[in-house]
């Protein structure tokens, strides 16, 4: 089932939540909700649930209009953070419930109940763990639970309320390795909230990055991380390096150095900031042609296949740089190290542009 958003509205007294926000959903598709606490991610999930009721604006789903509809009419499972489980069920009755609720023409027969609920077990491997209250389970075992008992009534769309954010990280890397392969294996479709930038490039088809009630960028994960939209998105993505340059006859420039001359540049002749990530820096000895900056290493994190560096330049700002454990190794360096960073990439954007609220 899809989902279209037109023009929605939401206010909480005079505080406007929801800002005119248009979104087309896939049916089929695992799409992140994504961004700041109090951007409005959570608000348009319960809006999309039939939790919340629009000021203004339609929900569809497969082209009907759902704003006005009763949760009970709208074919969605929901799974909240803190599980909502009954305490005082066993894991089975915990997923059986909604379909023992049904009305009684609806509802299936106890045989096909336990068949359909022994299945839901087996898809989210806790068959041995059926007779358990949920008291005796990890936090874990508890989402996938609670993900199994909204799977239970069939719904056409599953929404997800920060699904992972009670659980400790081994954890939370664990479950949505899961959720993904699981939800290859449903394809519902599925719209999960996270203020978890790394899950959600991991997670979904496609991110939506919200800010204030609006949406700043929709595209795949690749899209949104090579190709941000606007500062917000390339600030909220993971660790950057801000630098303030401009742009003349096309070439950009650092203080007297020349970085590079590209096409985005050549319309702009104005004062720019500059972004550069930790790892689109090369790390070097000696002063390069291209060299921005000097800076003495004023701290060295091993992280896996990547060693994370901070600098302090001459101007006193820490630059952040990251570099391949084999590099680090060959160049022997160490704190209190002087050393030369020099930008293999970057991206510019005017200073009107400019939005620090996150």
């Amino acid at each position: 089932m899809s989902i279209d958003i037109i023009n929605l509205d939401k206010y909480f007294g005079k505080f406007h939540v929801i800002k005119n926000l248009n979104l087309k959903i896939k049916e089929g598709e695992l799409v992140a909700l994504l961004g700041p606490s109090g951007c409005g991610k959570t608000t348009l999930l319960r809006m999309i649930a039939g939790l919340e009721t629009p000021d203004s604006g339609s929900i569809l789903f497969s082209g009907e209009d759902k704003a006005e509809k009763k949760i009970s009419e709208r074919e969605v499972g929901f799974v909240f953070q803190h599980y909502a489980l009954f305490k005082h069920m066993r894991v089975f009755e915990n997923i059986a419930f909604g379909l023992e609720v049904k009305p009684k023409k609806f509802r299936p027969s106890k045989d096909e109940i336990n068949e359909k609920v022994m299945s839901l077990l087996k898809l989210v491997k806790l068959e041995q763990l059926k007779d358990r209250f949920p008291s005796e389970l990890s936090g874990g075992q508890r989402q996938r639970v609670a993900l199994a008992r909204a799977l239970a009534v069939e719904p056409k769309i599953l929404l997800l309320d920060e699904p992972f954010g009670a659980l400790d990280a081994q954890v939370r890397k664990e479950l949505r390795r899961w959720l993904r392969k699981l939800h290859d294996e449903i394809h519902v479709t599925s719209v999960f909230v996270t203020h978890d930038q790394e899950e959600a490039l991991e997670v979904s088809d496609r991110v939506v990055l919200m800010n204030q009630g609006k949406i700043e960028q929709v595209g795949t994960p690749e899209e949104v991380y090579t190709n941000p939209a606007s500062p917000f998105v390339y600030n909220f993505l993971g660790n950057v390096n801000l630098f303030r340059g401009r742009v003349e006859n096309g070439k950009l420039y650092l203080g007297e150095i020349e970085i590079k001359e590209a096409d985005e540049t050549k319309s702009i002749n104005n004062e720019v900031y500059i972004y550069i990530r930790p790892h689109h820096f090369e790390i070097s000895l000696e002063k390069k042609e291209n060299t921005i900056s000097k800076g003495k290493i004023d701290h060295i994190s091993p992280s896996g296949s990547n060693v994370k560096i901070e600098l302090v330049d001459e101007q006193n700002q820490a630059i952040l740089v990251e570099i391949p454990t084999e590099k680090y190794k060959s160049m022997g360096i160490k704190k209190s190290d002087v050393v030369f960073v020099s930008p293999k990439e970057t991206k510019i954007f005017s200073v009107e542009d400019q939005d620090f609220s996150i």
